[in-house]
């Protein structure tokens, strides 16, 4: 799961957090984000019903990972795979197409380190940061943010 540290950045500052993948780890990560963030929770997901649940949770949802990035300036992935990861920050509705600089990336997906070195020089590329923070623990930890 998130660190203590990485967890007090989510949750203590009140500007937006976006959220993307809401699958089996990443629905409940962004409840339990969603329970504690002070300023708004931005979502996006290719499942509609995730994103809807999130919604009807309070979340404010986008429709592309652009749209997140053009809201957020903290922004965590929990998505199922490197081509996953690669296609949401490339592309003109990508997270970088959007991405203002100083834009912090927590990539919690569990993927290939190559995949995870391309994405962060991309990132770096637009003065964005990237930190890659795979999770362990569980669909259980998840929901209860441990």
């Amino acid at each position: 799961m998130l660190s203590q540290s990485a967890r007090l950045l989510c949750v203590r500052n009140t500007s937006s957090l976006g959220f993307i993948g809401l699958g089996n780890m990443g629905g409940p990560m962004a409840m339990n984000l969603l329970s504690k963030a002070k300023g708004d929770l931005w979502v996006y997901d290719v499942n509609a019903e995730s994103v809807d649940k999130a919604v009807k949770a309070g979340a404010k949802a986008a429709s592309a990972p652009a749209e997140i990035a053009e809201n957020c300036d903290r922004i965590v992935t929990m998505l199922p795979n490197s081509p996953h990861v690669m296609s949401t920050f490339g592309g003109d509705q990508g997270l970088l197409a959007a991405a203002k600089a100083g834009t912090l990336f927590l990539d919690c997906s569990t993927i290939d380190p190559a995949a995870a070195q391309t994405v962060a020089k991309m990132c770096l590329e637009k003065e964005t940061v990237f930190m890659d923070a795979p999770v362990s623990g569980g669909v259980g930890a998840a929901a209860a943010g441990t």
